[in-house]
């Protein structure tokens, strides 16, 4: 009993960690904000989002497209991210608005560059 009592309190803690608000430093640190703003949806339930870790060397994109500049250098495989909402572009591909943990990047991020189960976790923008 007194395990499962363990892995049941192991189990939420994970998911409020999950659901966390991102950090207040994160909002007022980030420089890129305004210039995704133009393309930037409203983050679902306030400041919430996803937070997930990226599989490879991921770019952050001013916009939902691959020809909208980037924000800065790409963001190293393994990097926790912050994933807001999900936007289908007019190609048919699915982008995350997202930002770094550390509030270094903020904007648009293809969807291949993130586990799978992202996209059953983040509600569309």
């Amino acid at each position: 009993m007194p395990r499962l009592l363990a892995a049941v309190a192991s189990a939420g803690a994970f998911l409020l960690a999950m659901l966390a608000p991102i950090p207040a430093h994160a909002a007022t640190t980030n420089t890129n904000r305004a210039a995704a703003a133009a393309v930037a949806c409203a983050r679902p339930g306030g400041s919430w989002g996803y937070q997930t870790t990226t599989v490879d060397s991921t770019p952050i994109r001013t916009g939902p497209y691959e020809a909208c500049a980037k924000v800065g250098p790409n963001v190293p495989a393994g990097t926790w991210i912050w994933a807001y909402c999900k936007l289908t572009n007019d190609y048919g591909n699915l982008w995350y608005r997202v930002e770094t943990y550390n509030g270094s990047h903020s904007g648009w991020a293809y969807s291949t560059h993130f586990p799978y189960n992202v996209r059953n976790n983040v509600a569309w923008c």
